[in-house]
């Protein structure tokens, strides 16, 4: 999807048609700003910089596209979330009706194709080879499946317009919108009311919240940051016992994919790109820088973190161990990557592929990156980001810039797997520990020793545990029962029971939980429980229950 520009068309500088009234115009913007409620003071603010910077019949030219790009049929993407809500739950009974009345399954998927494409909507066809049409018949019948793909379209066109007019920059509304920002806080509002309607109950009567659960996983920024630390200085500690040295390499992407340069000035080379094709474009240059450092026998680890521009474009940093041998050979390889498309425009050679050898004299790799991390998730402890802005206020706006278009912001590259080390911190001290394998990472991944687990567990496919994963198990017997479907009729993902590794087997959940929604009346008679296992500093609980992931709450 490219974004059209309002700036890349020619018109002379406040120039108004002869016989349109100064009024008129009014009228007609005011009209177009009342037919999209959600997002007048972005469309004001965009209105008035293409006005100033160009002509009053530029800005109504772009309002016109504007509204062609979010209204779409009976689809208003600048309503607010109720109106969402409504709309959404008449399109899936429109769905359901149809279902119900076509009696051939292919005359059903030729009606709801129909509707989608009023919308710019795909069809949910993931799995047809194997389930047929009925699994996505269903899901178009959902109303909560309409939800989720409307309100990531509202997000991103939003956001998207928001870019195409220059409204995202280092001297405006910085990173993303303030519409976007206004937007994740709403939805993180909605996700914090439903988990605290939730109540979630094992099978020895104990009582949890879903709210409190979530405080003690990695969705806690807290959490989340103190993990990401704790590898990363275990990476640090490998690299050095194995007389590898770090590599900081920060990869931008060409001119054609940002929107503004410094100060907010038009940038007259973008070509329309949005932040996920430019990111897009990123995850396609490591792929292939991937495969010619396999091809050459170079072997990294470390991490990677996605960051946004000031106006909105992503970046990526690249902290990597590599033996001293092949340095110059691995940054030679992300260099000649980084510099394939377009490396010849003015200004390519100094900002699109920058790189800094890690002096441990001048500090370690983990405190040269951990501002980075940091910025990311919460600002602890930074000051303030590269444009001088407040890095906590900063912070906030790159989760939202994240979330609206589902970029991951952080990936460890190469080491053993952290759904394995995370499911060890939830095993407690045995009685009489065993010297298995498994025993041996647990104490590793309960001392926080990252190193040391990467020793013991090794890397690749030939990785010494493994997850252990059942449909569904008798606790008592152990048998393996029915396979779990979802609503939609497709068998479920097989949840994780444990580990496997050394020929023994451990389970690391062992309680079944049902969730159900409180009423009003239990509301007001239930205390709060405070959790009966214990809860490291910085890091998930020991044992007990998975706190909910925020990403089904819509």
């Amino acid at each position: 999807m490219t974004v059209a520009d309002p700036y890349n068309r020619p018109a002379r500088r406040n120039h108004r048609p002869a016989g349109v009234d100064h009024w008129d115009n009014i009228r007609f913007r005011r009209q177009k700003f009342d037919r999209m409620p959600g997002v007048t003071k972005t469309l004001e603010a965009g209105y008035m910089k293409i006005a100033r910077r160009y002509s009053y019949v530029q800005a109504n030219r772009a309002l016109i596209d504007a509204e062609k790009t979010l209204i779409r049929g009976d689809l208003n993407l600048a309503w607010d979330d109720e109106q969402v809500v409504r709309w959404c739950k008449k399109r899936a009974d429109e769905v359901a009706h149809i279902v119900a009345t076509f009696s051939c399954e292919a005359s059903q998927v030729m009606q709801v194709l129909k509707i989608l494409a009023l919308y710019d909507l795909e069809f949910p066809d993931r799995q047809v080879d194997l389930f047929g049409y009925g699994p996505a018949l269903r899901r178009c019948s959902c109303e909560q499946w309409w939800r989720r793909q409307v309100r990531v379209l509202q997000a991103r066109e939003v956001e998207e317009m928001a870019r195409s007019w220059r409204l995202v920059h280092d001297k405006g509304q910085i990173y993303c919108s303030h519409n976007t920002v206004n937007r994740r806080r709403a939805q993180k509002v909605r996700n914090a009311k439903l988990l605290s309607q939730l109540n979630a109950t094992n099978q020895v009567g104990q009582e949890y919240l879903l709210s409190e659960l979530a405080d003690l996983q990695v969705s806690n920024p807290k959490i989340r940051r103190s993990e990401l630390m704790v590898r990363m200085r275990g990476f640090e500690d490998l690299a050095a016992s194995q007389g590898r040295v770090g590599e900081f390499y920060t990869i931008t992407c060409p001119s054609k994919y940002h929107s503004t340069n410094k100060g907010g000035i038009p940038n007259d080379k973008w070509n329309g790109s949005t932040v996920r094709e430019a990111n897009d474009y990123l995850v396609g240059l490591w792929s292939r820088v991937r495969s010619a450092l396999a091809r050459r026998g170079i072997d990294v680890y470390g991490f990677r973190v996605a960051e946004p521009h000031s106006d909105g474009c992503p970046h990526w940093h690249l902290l990597l161990f590599v033996v001293p041998s092949s340095v110059l050979a691995c940054r030679s390889i992300v260099e000649s990557y980084a510099m394939a498309e377009d490396g010849t425009e003015p200004g390519a050679r100094d900002n699109r592929f920058k790189a800094v050898s890690i002096d441990p004299a001048r500090g370690s790799a983990t405190g040269y990156i951990a501002k980075y991390i940091s910025k990311n998730i919460d600002g602890h402890g930074v000051h303030d980001d590269l444009y001088g802005h407040e890095a906590k206020s900063s912070a906030v706006r790159i989760e939202a810039w994240a979330a609206c278009h589902g970029i991951r912001q952080f990936q460890q590259i190469g080491g053993p797997s952290v759904t394995v080390w995370r499911e060890l911190r939830r095993l407690s001290e045995p009685d009489s520990p065993a010297p298995g394998m498994i025993e041996q990472c647990r104490q590793a991944a309960d001392s926080a020793n990252w190193a040391a687990f990467c020793v013991l567990m090794g890397s690749g496919r030939g990785q010494a545990l493994q997850i252990a994963r059942a449909a569904d198990i008798d606790q008592a017997t152990g048998e393996c029962l029915s396979p779990v479907y979802n609503r939609y009729g497709e068998p479920a993902v097989d949840r994780i029971v444990g580990l496997i590794g050394d020929f023994e087997t451990v389970l690391t959940r062992i309680w079944t939980w049902t969730v159900e929604r409180l009423t009003t009346a239990v509301k007001k008679v239930k205390t709060k429980v405070v959790p009966g296992w214990s809860l490291v500093p910085g890091w998930v609980c020991e044992s007990g229950p998975p706190g909910p992931h925020l990403e089904f709450c819509q």
